[in-house]
């Protein structure tokens, strides 16, 4: 990274905003698994490298979303984004300004193609919950339970011994999945929704 920064500094101009990231990690078999078809940490978790004009340099802690990116970039140019844009822009935070994420939870999802399965992750603040299979929320199976903070690879489900944490992880992620339904107007749909859609453009899928 240092070596590609070298060659491309001089090739900016003094207010270029540089960002680096991914849109994925990958799984080394730290939950058996080589490939990054999981929502653990290791496939969640990617690098997220801004250089700004006028900011010095420093690591930010604040949880932050793939979708944060857009609304953040155009609030650094004085852009109003559109108002159904649903990241977060964390220009103060870049900034070093106190900054509060708000009530918004991080919600990933991944799904199965071949098992028509959609698998979903929520991060509140210390906790979250992985549901393996949303059709079957309720099974215990399907469940596992993570301390964001003291836990952050993901390697000790507490779920059995954290129930309560667990239905109310759960209860805030059947309130995002009601809150993002598809209903012809917003951006969101549901996988499950257009399945045969995917199987048809199933060749579109590289791994």
């Amino acid at each position: 990274l240092h070596t590609f920064l070298t060659a491309l500094t001089p090739l900016l101009t003094s207010d270029t905003i540089l960002i680096i990231t991914a849109d994925h990690g990958e799984g080394f078999m730290e939950h058996n698994l080589m490939n990054h078809l999981s929502l653990y940490s290791e496939v969640l978790r990617v690098p997220l490298i801004m250089s700004v004009p006028k900011i010095s340099p420093k690591k930010i802690t604040l949880p932050v979303e793939g979708i944060d990116i857009y609304p953040t970039i155009v609030g650094m140019l004085g852009i109003t984004p559109p108002a159904n844009i649903e990241g977060t822009n964390v220009t103060d935070a870049i900034a070093g300004i106190p900054f509060a994420r708000g009530k918004n939870p991080i919600i990933s999802e991944y799904y199965e193609l071949d098992e028509n399965r959609t698998e979903k992750t929520i991060i509140d603040g210390k906790w979250k919950l992985y549901v393996k299979n949303i059709k079957n929320m309720n099974d215990p199976k399907n469940l596992e339970l993570y301390d964001a903070l003291s836990d952050p690879l993901d390697m000790h489900n507490v779920a059995s011994s954290q129930p309560k944490a667990v239905r109310e992880e759960l209860r805030k992620l059947n309130e995002f999945i009601k809150t993002h339904a598809w209903n012809g107007n917003r951006s969101y749909r549901s996988p499950e929704d257009i399945g045969s859609e995917l199987e048809q453009k199933r060749w579109y899928f590289h791994y």
